[in-house]
């Protein structure tokens, strides 16, 4: 999937509202190292371009999406 498609165009119901900015190759890889289970393309694709984001959700609620450094942690 394109990295554009998920943040980028996002549907109208979702803002983001704060970002840090990608992971680095070497903080991917130690997260690909340290998931007990295969991560998903799509979250891969989105730390690419930015980390630990907020996602505001019908102006109600937040969905935080964490960078690849604090999930090791």
């Amino acid at each position: 999937m394109d990295v554009h498609s998920l943040t980028k165009d996002l549907h109208p119901i979702f803002r983001i509202d704060g970002a840090k900015p990608a992971a680095t190759a070497t903080e991917i890889d130690g997260l690909t190292a340290a998931a007990a289970v295969p991560l998903p393309p799509d979250y891969l694709a989105v730390v690419t371009e930015m980390t630990e984001f907020e996602l505001l959700v019908n102006g109600k609620k937040y969905l935080r999406i964490w960078g690849s450094a604090c999930a090791v942690k």
